[in-house]
C-alpha cells in the first residue's frame, strides 16, 4: 500500500489522493490489492520521463479503451467542451 501511495504521488501528484481508494482482500487464501478510482471532475495528467526530462500526458477512457492525446488541439477543445460533473455537496 505505501508502494501504491508512493507511485500515485510520483506519477499524478497529491491531488489525485482523493480520487484513489485501496484495500486488500484475502481472495481464495491470497491477499489482493483492490484498487477503486473514482471520477475526476477536472483533468488529471500522468508524469511521464521521456529522454531525461518530465513530460505530463493526458489520456481519455473510451468504452473499452484508453487513449493517449497526441494533438494539443484536441486536448483543449475535449476540456472546453467536456461537460464536468460539479462534485456533490
Amino acid at each position: 500500500m505505501l508502494e501504491l501511495d508512493s507511485l500515485l504521488v510520483y506519477f499524478f501528484g497529491l491531488s489525485i489522493i482523493p480520487f484513489v481508494n485501496s484495500w486488500i482482500e484475502n481472495i481464495g487464501g491470497k491477499d489482493v490489492l483492490i484498487v477503486s478510482v473514482s471520477e475526476s471532475h477536472k483533468p488529471i495528467f500522468l508524469k511521464n520521463k521521456k529522454e531525461d526530462k518530465i513530460e505530463k500526458e493526458m489520456y481519455i477512457r473510451m468504452h473499452a479503451s484508453t487513449r493517449l492525446f497526441t494533438d494539443p488541439e484536441e486536448l483543449v477543445e475535449y476540456v472546453f467542451n467536456k461537460e464536468w460533473e460539479k462534485p456533490s455537496s
